[in-house]
């Protein structure tokens, strides 16, 4: 059990590792348009804020369909079945993944928030778009599964999701 749990952490952290480019490319794109854009304008950032949580969810969808790609690829799904963890746990890895990706995305917005001096009201949108954004990641990872290829699983998802 303990070698199982090492193993999980251990390939968990190396995932995270490989997507440093998206964390990197994420908050150039959050900090783009929800504070440089209104300051250049000069404008409240309102508009911008709202916009920029549109993107979180685009950005959260993206992530998921890209990391669930595996699962639609024989060669890559032999390497990963070739890992010292079980398949349930690897999901359970994008998973994880993703809800941590997409945390990281929601604190960029947040320090966007307090920077803009934007009101502080803002905040009781979270309640809203984290349970959404946690299904949203849930889904991606079931259609990945249940589908033949990655854009079918986006499409599965998006309807699952409009449902």
């Amino acid at each position: 059990m303990e070698q199982r749990k090492s193993n999980f952490i251990s390939l968990l952290l190396y995932s995270l590792k490989g997507k440093k480019s998206w964390f990197l490319l994420s908050t150039v794109i959050i900090f783009i348009t929800t504070m440089l854009i209104p300051f250049i304008l000069g404008v409240d950032g309102r508009f911008f804020i709202t916009f920029g949580i549109v993107e979180v969810f685009i950005l959260t969808f993206v992530n998921c369909l890209v990391d669930n790609s595996f699962l639609h690829n024989d060669s890559k799904l032999a390497y990963y079945k070739s890992k010292p963890i079980s398949f349930k746990d690897q999901i359970l890895i994008n998973v994880l993944n993703n809800h941590i990706f997409t945390g990281f995305l929601l604190v960029l917005i947040s320090i966007s928030i307090v920077i803009q001096d934007v009101n502080f009201e803002i905040f009781e949108i979270f309640k809203v778009i984290i349970p959404w954004l946690s299904v949203g990641i849930l889904l991606a990872a079931l259609s990945s599964i249940l589908a033949g290829n990655t854009l079918v699983a986006g499409l599965m998802t998006i309807f699952n999701f409009a449902l």
